[in-house]
């Protein structure tokens, strides 16, 4: 592989030591080490972590008690007027 792509030796043993979310990208024999960092969004829709899961789930609970409650008091300020 090193010798398709072209990689020097220091390129390979970044490879090698790559950790989640690195990537070489690879064009016309240049290389390009990069860190892929997803937003919040994007990796709360990629993540198979179960903590991560577990901690997206309760916070879309509290939003979904959060916008009840505030329903419940906009329905009661209309009735006080």
């Amino acid at each position: 592989m090193q010798d398709i792509l072209g990689l020097s030796e220091s390129e390979r043993q970044a490879i090698v030591h790559f950790e989640r979310g690195n990537a070489m990208i690879s064009a016309n024999k240049n290389n390009v080490a990069v860190e892929v960092k997803p937003s919040e969004k994007e990796k709360e829709l990629i993540t198979t972590d179960r903590r991560e899961l577990q901690a997206i789930a309760e916070r879309k609970r509290a939003t979904i008690e959060h916008d009840r409650l505030m329903a419940d008091v906009v329905a009661v300020a209309r009735n006080i007027k």
